[in-house]
């Protein structure tokens, strides 16, 4: 899924796929989906995922790094990036790759007894 989102002004394209969550740990050595409805989650985690799809969607996941994310954060003031409204767009779009497009098969049907 490819979207671009604005942050602070910014226009920043951001794709999320099956790997996300992959380059989420190798960067950041933790369990993105283990964050959702984990109300302990550190406050950050959003952000970190917000990098790693703007990583994905600019093309540039090979040089995703701590330290390049702590740059990329000082590109934004904090409500650009932590506001309610920017991490629920910054998860939406992560939800949006999980969705299937594929239709469900249809129900099997039932077989009399013999």
């Amino acid at each position: 899924m490819y979207e671009v989102m604005r942050f602070g002004g910014k226009e920043v394209p951001m794709a999320a796929t099956a790997a996300t969550p992959v380059y989420y740990k190798t960067v950041f050595q933790d369990d993105v989906l283990a964050k959702f409805g984990n109300p302990d989650a550190e406050i950050d985690w959003v952000g970190k995922l917000a990098y790693i799809m703007a990583k994905q969607g600019a093309g540039e996941i090979e040089s995703a790094s701590y330290d390049d994310f702590v740059k990329w954060l000082d590109k934004f003031d904090p409500l650009d990036i932590f506001g309610v409204e920017e991490n629920n767009a910054v998860i939406t779009l992560f939800g949006k790759q999980q969705k299937t497009t594929v239709d469900a098969k249809k129900k099997s049907v039932r077989q009399s007894a013999k």
